[in-house]
């Protein structure tokens, strides 16, 4: 019998930064902490990881911590991530937590003991979500190709690899 052990090294940010995003007429409060730590916001804690993964890689790497990947469950919260995103690191996109079922456009949370609010506008991007039984998880655009702050989310391939962002409830 051969045993196999794959091993993925995670690398985070160690910067300490500060970030402020406007999206539309909000302003999102600055995140102002250290990269490549855990970060609390709301009865939660929230990393993200450099390294770019699958999503279903991402979402082992979020479990190995005590967490999954970060559901987005409120305004409030996606004001947060984003700021924490655009702070801690230079990747334009990152995974979250959610994904799509066929060819339907409601999302399915890797967290499901969290309820999302529900006056809370999903941030789509213009023609987002695709209905397409291969581009079934969810993408967070912290920022456009040009690198200016964008905030939205769109649908994209699983196999494809981003950094991400991992949420896990406070000890």
């Amino acid at each position: 019998t051969t045993t196999t052990t794959t091993t993925t090294t995670i690398t985070t940010p160690s910067s300490s930064t500060t970030s402020t995003a406007t999206m539309g007429t909000t302003t999102v409060p600055p995140f102002t902490g250290d990269a490549g730590v855990f970060a609390g916001y709301n009865g939660f804690e929230y990393l993200h990881v450099n390294t770019k993964l699958s999503f279903s890689s991402a979402a082992n790497v979020c479990t190995s911590f005590g967490g999954t990947l970060a559901v987005v469950y409120s305004q409030n919260v996606h004001s947060f991530l984003f700021s924490y995103g655009l702070a801690v690191t230079s990747s334009n996109e990152v995974w979250l937590g959610g994904s799509f079922q066929g060819n339907s456009v409601s999302v399915d949370w890797e967290n499901t003991s969290i309820t999302v609010d529900p006056a809370f506008q999903f941030p789509y991007s213009t023609n987002n979500p695709v209905l397409d039984n291969k581009a079934t998880c969810l993408l967070f655009s912290l920022r456009d190709a040009s690198s200016n702050p964008q905030g939205e989310w769109s649908n994209t391939k699983c196999s494809r690899t981003r950094s991400f962002i991992c949420q896990r409830p406070v000890a």
